[in-house]
């Protein structure tokens, strides 16, 4: 409902087990059931008589809220990722890199698994995660001469970023899946020895 009440504006005790809505009303959470273990809370029977129900619901026997069984958890996220300027730096430093890896793994009809199991999925997910690697280091300036894989880094231009970052090196090349180590925490040039 636009301009209602949300689930943060309900006061959500998971430990004691009750509810509490902007009103005032208390009621216990039901136990954990179904196939995803949540918890509900009804207000049947408190909402018709209540003067703010036009903000809170439009269901004739009262507002049914779902706790989901790692509610605690989100909202304790939720809030660091709203108020922490640490957090948000960090989520606008990184998105972009897993946000691309993940488009280019899904890209050319992969969005979908091609086989049934998951070893099979497994084996076959490992292919293009590596090849994502692979041509990430490759970019990076790893080289092979004289039997010794050398990844130099080599100066990268500065691209317009909402993010400050300090210094001018260059930025941490880490991918989603990391099959491969990614040293971005290495000296300017180091040396992997192929066996």
């Amino acid at each position: 409902m636009p301009g209602g009440f949300t689930l943060d504006d309900f006061v959500i005790d998971t430990g004691a087990g009750t509810v509490t809505c902007p009103a005032g009303h208390t009621v216990p959470l039901a136990a954990p059931s179904g196939r995803y273990q949540q918890r509900r809370a009804t207000f049947t029977g408190l909402c018709t008589a209540c003067p703010l129900h036009d903000r809170c619901t439009t269901a004739k026997t009262g507002r049914t809220l779902t706790i989901r069984p790692h509610h605690d958890l989100q909202t304790a996220v939720r809030h660091q990722a709203a108020t922490d300027p640490a957090w948000q730096d960090d989520y606008r430093r990184w998105r972009p890199l897993v946000e691309r890896a993940v488009a280019w793994l899904v890209a050319r009809g992969n969005r979908r698994l091609p086989y049934r199991g998951t070893h099979a999925n497994d084996r076959w997910l490992y292919r293009p995660a590596a090849a994502l690697n692979l041509r990430r280091l490759v970019n990076l300036g790893l080289t092979h001469i004289n039997n010794t894989w050398t990844l130099t880094a080599t100066p990268r231009p500065k691209i317009a970023s909402p993010v400050s970052t300090a210094g001018d090196g260059p930025r941490c090349p880490c991918t989603v899946w990391q099959i491969m180590a990614m040293p971005h925490c290495a000296p300017a040039s180091s040396q992997i020895s192929s066996a």
